[in-house]
């Protein structure tokens, strides 16, 4: 699905659900519906939409 979206081809991926990542010391984190990397550690944040198609970017 990603190389559809992209465009290119992604080598192999990991997948994380509900990813957190660490932002500074004091605990703030943000947490991604969807992290993949892939094996040249690449990241790539997928975030869900719940809205209607007239809420995404147009292209």
């Amino acid at each position: 699905m990603l190389e559809i979206i992209l465009g290119f081809k992604v080598p192999k991926v990991s997948v994380h659900v509900e990813h957190s990542i660490l932002i500074s010391s004091d605990f703030r984190s943000v947490r991604l519906d969807v992290y993949a990397s892939d094996e040249l550690k690449v990241g790539y944040d997928i975030e869900t939409q719940n809205e209607d198609a007239g809420n995404l970017a147009k292209m």
